[in-house]
């Protein structure tokens, strides 16, 4: 008796542990199913050194992300920004600005550059402009009072001192062409954060189109319904009203928003120079992580920051001014030399060569003060930049904090916007189930779809969100270059 009962005790136990196992293996496989789909979905991400807005696709998406075979270039982020920085008109002239001032520096700087010009000509002259000729030469050769004159002959100079206003002019233009720089930096940084913004709107242009799409369907869905139903109210068709109503405003905003989509599509083509109007935004944006702390982010801020090594450069522009004004009362030497010949046209046994070598000295020892009228105006304006730029560096110091906690809430809404996605794979996951085996309506169907949609747009939205909040701690603290981007 007893052999029985443990006989079928041990049959129930293994029927019991067969169902279980039955039930995990059920689990297991819909969790497998889940994982699939995720992978599509691409979750965000965060690995060593990059963070990630990849591979979202919406279930019967229009938006394709890769197709190399119909020849349309595909942009990730990183090769869009390559390309503007590449292509973009605004940075070639920027650059070529640089190779200009560089020349200016050159030209402002007279001291030991050697002149030499060529001169002749014919000249009229009368004896009370006298000419070459002495008034004895003239009693001599009894010449009249008018004479035409031939000369040629070469003039040289080169300045030795000029009480240092030419240094001053070369270390200011030195100066230029250190601000052309930074305006080249200034632009290329605030053009890949102009990409940015734009690669990342266009998709979520797209997002936005796609549940407008179905709620489109959705009302088409629904009216078709409607109309079919045959206990409607004839007389009284209020819902019938309401559906087409509410289908046309869903159609009134697709069309703007197309609208919108292929104004943020031009932008892009302009910015990247594009000649081809076709492309596919890949949907990859990896960034690099910030591990900084705030302390940080602001030390590198108030040391590198691009505004403030504008104002800089101009206060050593304006200490510069102060020597270039003081020069006035310096001595100046130049060395000068002057050879010519010189004759009558009708006489050629008057013919008169000269040759003049030596220096030429210049100081200036009163100018109605205005060289002193112009120091005190340079000192107040020294004073002036030395304010903007204490101002600046607490305006930094601000905008780098209130910058930085904006990014830190924005990324602790990462976890819980990916709650929400999970949540909804898994809804959409059982509307399609029930939707196979005939327990819900399509109507239904689509509004889980349309939901499902608004999660996924929402977690773009976070990660477009956070992308650019990391963009504008690097940008202010002139940091944003191609290794943000992985």
């Amino acid at each position: 008796m007893n052999h029985y009962v443990f006989t079928i005790l041990l049959l129930f136990l293994q029927i019991v542990g067969h169902c279980a196992t039955l039930g995990d293996k059920i689990l297991l496989e819909r969790e497998a199913r889940l994982q699939r789909s995720a992978q599509n979905l691409g979750a965000f991400q965060e690995a060593r050194s990059t963070s990630s807005l990849s591979g979202i696709q919406n279930i019967n998406t229009n938006v394709i992300l890769n197709e190399e075979s119909s020849g349309i270039p595909n942009y990730t982020l990183l090769q869009a920004i390559k390309t503007a920085l590449k292509q973009n008109t605004t940075l070639h002239n920027l650059a070529k600005n640089i190779n200009i001032s560089h020349k200016d520096a050159y030209l402002k700087n007279e001291v030991n550059k050697f002149h030499m010009d060529f001169k002749s000509g014919i000249h009229k002259t009368s004896d009370n402009s006298k000419g070459v000729i002495d008034d004895i030469h003239r009693r001599i050769a009894n010449l009249n009072s008018d004479e035409n004159q031939y000369f040629l002959g070469l003039e040289m100079k080169m300045p030795l001192l000029d009480g240092g206003k030419s240094r001053s002019s070369y270390n200011i233009a030195k100066l230029n062409t250190e601000l052309s720089k930074i305006a080249l930096e200034e632009y290329k940084q605030k053009l890949i954060r102009k990409v940015t913004q734009v690669f990342l709107e266009i998709i979520l242009v797209q997002e936005k189109l796609e549940i407008l799409g179905s709620q489109m369907e959705k009302h088409r869905q629904n009216l078709a319904f409607l109309e079919q139903n045959p206990t409607r109210d004839i007389r009284f068709p209020i819902e019938i009203l309401q559906a087409k109503t509410k289908f046309e405003e869903h159609r009134h905003q697709e069309m703007t928003l197309r609208q919108d989509h292929q104004l943020l599509k031009n932008e892009f083509i302009f910015l990247l120079q594009l000649e081809n109007p076709l492309f596919i935004l890949d949907k990859n944006a990896r960034t690099k992580v910030i591990r900084e702390k705030l302390a940080g982010f602001q030390k590198v801020a108030l040391t590198q920051s691009l505004d403030l090594k504008k104002l800089n450069i101009e206060l050593m522009k304006k200490k510069l001014m102060d020597f270039k004004y003081k020069s006035t009362h310096m001595p100046k030497l130049d060395f000068v030399g002057k050879t010519s010949y010189q004759r009558l046209m009708d006489r050629s046994d008057l013919d008169e060569v000269t040759i003049q070598a030596g220096f030429d000295i210049d100081f200036s020892i009163f100018d109605g003060k205005r060289s002193v009228t112009k120091l005190r105006q340079n000192r107040e304006r020294k004073k002036i930049t030395k304010s903007k730029i204490d101002a600046l560096q607490n305006r930094i110091s601000i905008d780098v904090a209130s910058k930085f906690e904006y990014f830190l809430n924005i990324k602790s809404q990462i976890n819980v916007t990916k709650g929400h996605l999970q949540l909804a794979k898994q809804v959409l996951f059982e509307a399609e189930e029930r939707y196979q085996n005939g327990q819900i309506s399509k109507v239904k169907l689509l509004e889980v779809r349309i939901e499902y949609k608004k999660t996924i747009f929402q977690y773009y939205q976070i990660l477009k969100d956070l992308i650019l909040s990391k963009m504008d701690l690097f940008l202010i603290s002139s940091q944003l270059n191609l290794s943000v981007f992985g």
